[in-house]
């Protein structure tokens, strides 16, 4: 996806709302754990024996801002509990570059630069030395 993130580019208003904010990261974070819970499409098909040896990989990405570092770890702590890996991608972008890049978007895609600049100004960066569930973040440039 584009890595608008802010949960809420499904609504038709422009206006930022905290509690529909909320309520989508809420929901997209249920997703994330259904995805993570659901059975092998061939489960059924194993027995037990095969079972405790086969494993099945499965992919799920959760393209988000995730500018709190309280986002990413409650990501984090999704995959521990389904025993998944969890990886950072953190792609530091110009602030400038982002509101060009946004001002070219349309309709429910466009986020309103006031958002731009708060998620900016808000931004936590994946930081290893101070939480341990970073320290494998991986950083790239879009610029």
């Amino acid at each position: 996806g584009d890595g608008d993130g802010d949960g809420a580019a499904a609504t038709t208003t422009t206006a930022y709302d905290p509690n529909v904010w909320r309520a989508a990261r809420m929901e997209a974070f249920d997703q994330i754990d259904a995805l993570l819970s659901a059975p092998d499409d061939d489960e059924q098909e194993r027995d037990a024996a095969s079972a405790s040896s086969s494993t099945s990989r499965h992919l799920v990405v959760a393209d988000d801002n995730f500018y709190y570092a309280s986002m990413r770890h409650r990501a984090h702590q999704l995959a521990r509990r389904h025993r998944a890996a969890h990886v950072i991608l953190h792609v530091e972008c110009d602030l400038v570059v982002a509101l060009r890049r946004n001002a070219s978007r349309s309709g429910v895609a466009h986020v309103p630069k006031d958002a731009v600049r708060r998620m900016a100004l808000a931004m936590e960066p994946p930081d290893g030395d101070k939480r341990a569930f970073e320290r494998d973040a991986v950083a790239t440039w879009a610029g």
